[in-house]
């Protein structure tokens, strides 16, 4: 009897577990992205996070819903397409940007926050 209950908690957890990872939407890494400003603070660039980061989503879905943000630290490369170095006042509300991680990062609600390595102004 005793270890029909173990079998039975046992497969029971073992189910939990598949469904539960199955069931997940894991957000995908990303080494890069390109983007539009929505906003700029002090020493970080509000962005749309972009749908592109999860599967599945809705064919109309340009974003996740929420706001990302990426900081601009001293060691942040902020440049043109020339390669030109810039400052923050060179980026306005709209600009496109490339934003160049320093390694490969989630993006998801919990995620949300970000420090580039480098920040290219498109044109």
């Amino acid at each position: 009897m005793r270890r029909r209950i173990t079998v039975s908690l046992f497969a029971g957890l073992l189910l939990a577990s598949v469904l539960l990872n199955g069931c997940s939407q894991e957000p995908k890494k990303l080494d890069s992205l390109t983007t539009n400003i929505s906003s700029i603070e002090e020493s970080q660039f509000i962005f749309d996070c972009p749908a592109e980061v999860y599967e599945p989503r809705q064919k109309n879905e340009n974003s996740i819903g929420y706001m990302c943000s990426v900081l601009i630290e001293d060691d942040t490369e902020l440049i043109d397409e020339e390669r030109q170095r810039l400052d923050m006042d060179s980026f306005a509300v709209g600009d496109t940007i490339h934003i160049q991680f320093h390694k490969p990062q989630k993006m998801s609600r919990e995620h949300r926050s970000y420090i580039a390595a480098q920040i290219m102004l498109l044109k």
